[in-house]
């Protein structure tokens, strides 16, 4: 009777196991699949993407090398200040190695590029982090992420008001209230950002559905972010910033885009404002952004394929390449056994 009930069970966990592999395996190769369908689709509709690659194949055949290998090593330079500025938002412990951290935020860049307004790198993120720190890891990703918006939005609406005067429009009554409404709303995000324990404050009498309304009471982590940390994480935000911004500069140096300096920083800092404030996945939004770039430098008549190849590049270099190495870094997760234990933890 016991070997009976023995072997029972132990057919039973088989079947659980088999069933959870099999599921896995749907999982990733569906991941797989739209994220390799999704980048065919973005190449396919565009119809300069020929000349696109013909336009990189002739600058690599004319020696511009230089801003090209700047470029492409300041890629994992941008995504390791990302990872240090998530750790700093973590709390103190042992459990998460540097390891660990860049596969997650690179998890985080792939789920990323299949949603809007990049709510897919929450999910990234948590599919290595140890069962009783997911929360925690989610929280930190908003802090982060909360600094990143805070700079792109600070700096990008600047960019729009240089812009705007550096076309000589400026000067009037109307420019000047602008200008304090700008400031005003600059200071109250950083005042919030400084202040981010408020969150949790409002939050606590506020109803949420489903596993948020669970989860909510973990927000308490928001009080253990003293001034030092978040002025850490702001200037982490605002390095990884700098850095983005020369990617965009040296790609559009090396496409041949003559565009002055103070005129090319600010409208790549007009174009991460859009980035930040329009919830389209990145997928959709690199034609929008390349639109953008045309529009704000159309007085010095560049080359539109130039401008196009410029963004598409770093699109690639930035979020295609990382986001392939995430998809890499997924495959060898037990996405149904996360996805499993959690359940069981939120029910409990």
């Amino acid at each position: 009777m016991i070997a009976s009930r023995f072997f029972l069970h132990l057919w039973y966990l088989a079947g659980v196991v088999q069933k959870n592999k099999a599921w896995n395996t749907t999982i990733k190769v569906a991941l797989t699949l739209t994220f390799a369908g999704m980048l065919a689709w973005q190449v396919m509709r565009r119809q300069q993407s020929a000349d696109v690659f013909g336009e990189f194949l002739r600058q690599l055949s004319e020696g511009e090398m230089l801003q090209l290998t700047v470029l492409l090593v300041l890629m994992p330079v941008n995504w390791l200040l990302e990872t240090i500025k998530w750790r700093l938002y973590l709390p103190e412990t042992p459990a998460i190695s540097w390891r660990v951290s860049l596969k997650s935020v690179l998890a985080g860049v792939t789920l990323s590029l299949l949603t809007p307004n990049r709510i897919g790198e929450y999910g990234g993120r948590v599919l290595f982090v140890p069962e009783g720190m997911r929360w925690e890891a989610a929280i930190a990703t908003f802090a982060g992420s909360f600094a990143q918006n805070l700079v792109q939005v600070s700096l990008g609406a600047v960019g729009f008001y240089q812009i705007y005067w550096l076309n000589g429009i400026g000067g009037d009554q109307g420019d000047r209230m602008w200008l304090f409404i700008l400031v005003v709303g600059i200071l109250f995000a950083s005042l919030l950002y400084f202040n981010i324990d408020l969150i949790y404050r409002w939050t606590r009498s506020m109803k949420f559905p489903g596993f948020l309304e669970r989860g909510k009471q973990h927000l308490v982590m928001l009080k253990s972010y003293d001034r030092k940390t978040l002025g850490k994480g702001l200037l982490l935000a605002v390095l990884r910033y700098f850095v983005f911004c020369l990617q965009f500069v040296l790609a559009l140096q090396f496409f041949g885009v003559e565009v002055p300096l103070p005129w090319a920083f600010w409208g790549i800092a007009v174009i991460y404002l859009f980035h930040a404030g329009v919830p389209l996945p990145p997928f959709i939004d690199i034609m929008a952004r390349s639109q953008i770039a045309l529009i704000i430098w159309q007085q010095f008549e560049p080359n539109e394929l130039s401008v196009i190849s410029a963004s598409f590049f770093i699109w690639i270099v930035n979020l295609v390449l990382p986001a392939i190495i995430g998809l890499v870094a997924i495959e060898q997760v037990n996405v149904m056994g996360i996805l499993g234990r959690t359940h069981r933890n939120e029910q409990t």
